[in-house]
């Protein structure tokens, strides 16, 4: 027992001294009353109550979570995992990440190495689907929220476009690339605009995702965009209502009928594809020898549905992605609502 006791006050004395040691650099700016190199530790290492409720908020958030942070091996770990990310902005190789953690706090900002909390990176991004995205502090989320090259590619020669995977299509979570307006399947001889947002939204994701915060629930570091209150789900609309934007005009999301008008003409596509056999019932594309209409189609429907704004982001290109994919397919939209819908879109966007 003594032995044990021993060995353990031996392995903390050496902690102790790896631990000084490693604090061991420059000095800082000269403290209170001779107290040296603490000003600078305090900003942050303190009672900080703005830096307790960003904490607060990040726990709430889908990125704290953790999702697939197992991924640990690229392409999947420069976006997967924290390490992953920064060797992927460094090099642009994420590497096999041995062991991996979340993406967290310093996976954004670098505050000992810079001695402030801005953002690692704001330069414009190249989209793996093609285009540039370029706003602001958002050009930092839109290294990952962006889609990936899919293979085969969609091809204009009759059942020329080979699908041969379930998991075909552009991943997930291409919201940089409905933003910027590119990354769908582009029919010839349709027209596909961008909505206000894609100029007015100057800084991208951070603009409506970090609002004013509800709490730890919604905005701010937590990033989402819904929250519960008195049982009732609500959502955030601060960002929306700013002096720049809709002026206080927006009380839920489907202002102008904006997601009405996405969300029918995606039940109307989804049926289609789905009578058709082209999707199964997962929504997952079925493997298959498919024309340029079919696997455009079903790419756009896949290219919508991952973006989960159900129109926000980028109505007009989500709606004319959609509407070209039934034209195409020799099928219609819904008469009544959605017709109701589409022209109260069409005409808060003029």
């Amino acid at each position: 027992m003594r032995r044990l006791f021993l060995l353990s006050a031996g392995f903390l004395a050496v902690a102790a001294v790896l631990a000084l040691a490693g604090c061991e650099g420059p000095t800082g700016p000269e403290g209170p009353e001779g107290d040296s190199g603490t000003l600078e530790c305090m900003q942050c290492h303190s009672e900080n109550s703005v830096l307790l409720a960003i904490e607060g908020q990040y726990e709430n958030s889908v990125h704290n979570k953790g999702i697939d942070f197992e991924r640990n091996t690229p392409p999947c770990s420069g976006c997967h995992t924290h390490e992953g990310f920064l060797a992927r902005l460094a090099t642009g190789d994420p590497g096999t990440i041995p062991n991996p953690s979340t993406i967290h706090c310093f996976t954004c900002h670098e505050p000992h190495t810079n001695g402030n909390f801005n953002l690692r990176t704001q330069a414009p991004v190249t989209l793996q689907l093609g285009g540039t995205f370029n706003m602001g502090h958002g050009n930092l989320c839109a290294n990952c929220h962006q889609g990936r090259v899919y293979n085969p590619t969609v091809k204009a020669a009759p059942d020329s476009t080979n699908i041969t995977s379930s998991r075909w299509g552009p991943h997930h979570s291409m919201q940089a690339d409905m933003l910027a307006g590119s990354g769908g399947y582009e029919f010839s001889g349709f027209d596909y605009p961008n909505s206000p947002h894609t100029v007015a939204v100057t800084n991208g994701c951070p603009s409506c995702h970090m609002a004013p915060p509800f709490g730890g629930q919604a905005g701010g570091h937590s990033m989402n965009m819904t929250y519960e209150y008195h049982g009732a789900e609500e959502e955030l609309v601060s960002g929306c209502n700013a002096e720049n934007c809709h002026y206080g005009a927006v009380e839920d999301f489907s202002y102008a009928g904006a997601q009405a008008e996405v969300e029918l003409l995606m039940e109307d596509l989804h049926a289609v594809l789905l009578g058709r056999g082209l999707i199964d019932a997962d929504g997952l594309a079925v493997p298959g020898k498919r024309t340029e209409a079919e696997a455009g189609a079903i790419l756009n429907f896949l290219f919508v549905e991952g973006d989960r704004s159900v129109g926000i982001h980028n109505t007009a290109y989500a709606a004319a992605l959609l509407e070209s994919s039934l034209s195409e397919l020799g099928a219609t939209a819904s008469p009544s609502e959605a017709f109701i819908a589409r022209s109260e879109v069409k005409r808060f966007m003029r």
